[in-house]
């Protein structure tokens, strides 16, 4: 995914794309990182820079997807 792909996308259409398998969570929480990371020296946002922690979390629900779920 690219940051121009991701910034045209609200959170429900990045959530499509992974349910349905077109993106991992991985890949989402990379490419935001990654527009962030262009971003914050000129806006200058954020007091502390998370990059790891979208990741970290990204990489746990890919493990957890792997996990039989019950029915909704």
């Amino acid at each position: 995914m690219e940051p121009r792909e991701y910034a045209d996308l609200d959170a429900t259409a990045l959530a499509a794309l992974i349910r349905d398998g077109e993106v991992t969570a991985e890949e989402v929480a990379r490419t935001a990182t990654e527009a962030l990371a262009a971003v914050q020296p000129a806006v200058n946002g954020l007091v502390d820079v998370p990059f790891d922690r979208p990741l970290d979390h990204a990489a746990d629900e890919q493990s957890a997807d792997a996990r039989p779920r019950p029915p909704r």
